[in-house]
């Protein structure tokens, strides 16, 4: 079973997403905080994939949370979602290339089929919206 690390500062989007990722038979550990998700990266029980909301409160924002992530494993799957525009991240470095961008509000079927390519595993709810 994969085990899928969460930080958004949005309560709400955070167990709505948190309950997707668990119906869909993943571990799933919820964090609020960059500072949080940080830690959970070096627990024992280290996460297979990372979806960050974009901006989170200072000190620590999705795209350092990622950073720090890629700095322990470059190959570490992430996923950021943002509510900006997604003409306004043009990827302009292998780092940003490496991460994958899913504009709020994320459809379920749009989250799932991001976490399954990720995670190289097929999507059984790939055919329904």
């Amino acid at each position: 079973m994969f085990n899928i690390l969460i930080c958004e500062d949005d309560h709400s989007v955070l167990k709505v997403t948190g309950r997707i990722l668990t119906l869909e038979g993943f571990r799933v550990t919820e964090a609020e905080t960059g500072s949080a998700a940080l830690e959970a990266l070096y627990r024992p029980a280290k996460p297979d994939l990372l979806v960050t909301d974009l901006i989170l409160p200072p000190p620590m924002s999705g795209i350092q949370l990622a950073t720090r992530a890629k700095a322990l494993n470059r190959d570490f799957p992430i996923i950021v979602m943002t509510g900006y525009a997604h003409n306004q991240f043009t990827p302009e470095s292998d780092f940003l290339r490496s991460l994958v961008f899913l504009q709020k509000p994320v459809a379920r079927e749009k989250l799932l089929q991001a976490v399954h390519s990720l995670l190289n595993r097929p999507n059984p709810d790939r055919d329904t919206a």
